[in-house]
C-alpha cells in the first residue's frame, strides 16, 4: 500500500532527525536509508565515510531501493505536519529546535536577573 509506505518513510526520516540533534541534509538522509557507506563531499572533492553514528544506526540500509526524491517529498510532508523544519541548510526535528529555544530563553532570563 502506497500510503503505508509513505508513513513508514516519514517515521524513518523523523527518527533519524530526532537521533541527530544538529540535523541532516536530504542527501545524507537518503544515504543512510539506502545503506550508502560513503558520500561525495563537494569541498574535499572526494568520497568520505558517513559518521559512525549513522553507519551503525538501526535504520541504516532499511530502504535500499529508495529514490532520492522520496526523501524530499517526505520532508515536505513532515514540515507541513510541524514535525521537522529547515534550519539553515539542514533539516532538524522540531523537538531540538524547541529545546534550544527554551534553553536560550532560560539563559536570557538568568542573565537579566539581578
Amino acid at each position: 500500500n502506497h500510503a503505508s509506505r509513505e508513513q513508514a518513510l516519514d517515521r524513518s526520516v523523523a527518527t533519524l532527525l530526532y537521533d541527530q540533534p544538529r540535523g541532516l541534509g536530504p542527501r545524507m538522509l537518503w544515504c543512510v536509508l539506502r545503506g550508502e557507506e560513503t558520500r561525495w563531499d563537494v569541498n574535499q572533492r572526494r568520497r568520505v565515510s558517513l559518521p559512525r553514528a549513522l553507519l551503525y544506526h538501526n535504520l541504516f540500509n532499511s530502504k535500499p531501493g529508495l529514490h532520492d526524491s522520496a526523501v524530499t517529498t517526505s520532508l515536505g510532508r513532515l514540515q507541513a505536519a510541524g514535525i521537522v523544519a529547515l534550519d539553515g541548510y539542514r533539516w532538524r526535528h522540531q523537538h531540538w529546535i524547541d529545546f534550544e529555544a527554551q534553553r536560550a530563553a532560560k539563559a536570557a532570563a538568568g542573565a537579566a536577573a539581578p
